[in-house]
């Protein structure tokens, strides 16, 4: 209201200066109309930028928990193959002794019968023990194969390892 009464007044006294007065009020509510207009659009841009960055950091973090579930998945694998390793090193030691425990009453009837001959109780042995050698050499195979399968994982496991070091290393420089 005081501000109307001032106008007024400088109304009755001059015009022209007042004119000029209310001109230059409007150009300067007119700059700060644009300066505000061009801050809501920095804003926004900025806004928008932090947006991106935030997506795109999101992305990354799906995609190392990604990284990071194969190389826990890898590491299970490598665990249970470890552990079936070891149950085939067993089965074949309990092959071993089986064979050697089979093998004894074979060798004890060879020194004490005599009426069977020669012949037979080799063949009989012959026999014997190429089953068990088959039997090892199957038992052999699949730890191989086991160990072949664990040396793949393994390898998968170092360069998923070095993929995951190097994904970190990228995102602790940047």
């Amino acid at each position: 209201m005081k501000h109307c009464f001032l106008n007024l007044a400088k109304l009755t006294k001059t015009p022209s200066s007042i004119i000029q007065h209310d001109k230059f009020y409007v150009q300067q509510l007119q700059q700060q109309i644009t300066d505000l207009k061009e801050q809501v659009n920095f804003l926004i841009q900025e806004n928008q930028r932090l947006q991106q960055r935030q997506d795109r950091q999101l992305q990354r973090i799906k995609e190392q928990y990604q990284q990071l579930t194969k190389f826990s998945n890898v590491i299970q694998l490598v665990q249970q193959l470890k552990i079936e390793n070891l149950a085939l090193r067993q089965n074949v030691q309990s092959l071993k002794l089986d064979f050697t425990i089979q093998m004894n009453p074979l060798k004890q009837l060879y020194h004490h019968i005599i009426q069977i001959p020669k012949q037979q109780i080799n063949d009989i042995m012959q026999i014997r023990l190429q089953q068990q050698e088959t039997q090892i050499s199957q038992q052999q195979n699949k730890v191989e194969i086991l160990n072949l399968e664990r040396t793949q994982l393994l390898e998968l496991c170092s360069k998923q390892e070095e993929q995951l070091i190097s994904i970190l290393q990228k995102q602790i420089s940047s």
